[in-house]
């Protein structure tokens, strides 16, 4: 069971007052953010049914920082998604912690690179994402808003204190793409068995 954390009171919750309180405080991506109030946070965890949102999906490097439902519940009502993509995210949260793919060595180095998600299955459609023509280009909310929270997820507890000192040309989000199932010559991918890969809700 995680730390729930400390709810913070925003007297000021205009979009401006919003970006920057958490800028002075090293949070976020630089990006526009919806403020996490309880009801959207609720709406969000909503989508998981009923599932514990203070179990631990993931132990997130860097920092080394634990992840819960809850945790990705606040950073995407931050990044602005709906909760249709929950699913999505708690999935791709217990991915990011599996050893095999060293989110150390692609959070830590220099080079440009970031995360991939690809989405397929029913969830691909029901929650809208786009494929075929444009899959990996702008435009697509639930495509763009899933890709955001990853980053953030796995840097925004605790705010981070080390002044950078290396110059990095990092992409700032996870990058998103859905199978195109209609029409496609592939069948979809099996659903994985281990646990820690299902569905995430």
């Amino acid at each position: 069971m995680a730390d729930k954390g400390e709810l913070l009171e925003i007297v000021d919750a205009s979009p401006e007052a919003v970006m920057d309180y958490f800028d002075d405080r090293g949070w976020g991506d630089g990006l526009p953010l919806v403020p996490p109030t309880v009801e959207r946070v609720e709406a969000m965890l909503a989508a998981c049914g009923g599932a514990d949102p203070d179990e631990v999906l993931s132990v997130l490097p860097p920092r080394f920082g634990e992840c819960t439902r809850r945790m990705v519940a606040i950073n995407a009502v931050l990044a602005g998604c709906r909760p249709d993509v929950m699913p999505v995210l708690v999935t791709a949260a217990r991915a990011l912690g599996h050893p095999e793919l060293n989110l150390r060595g692609v959070n830590a180095t220099t080079h440009p690179v970031a995360p991939l998600l690809i989405v397929h299955g029913d969830i691909a459609t029901s929650a809208g994402y786009n494929s075929g023509l444009g899959a990996f280009g702008p435009g697509n909310r639930a495509k763009r808003a899933a890709a955001r929270p990853s980053r953030p997820a796995s840097c925004n507890d605790p705010p981070p204190q080390a002044e950078p000192r290396t110059p990095s040309s990092k992409p700032s989000a996870t990058a998103a793409a859905s199978q195109r199932r209609r029409g496609s010559p592939r069948r979809p991918w099996p659903r994985p068995s281990a646990p820690a890969l299902g569905p995430g809700a």
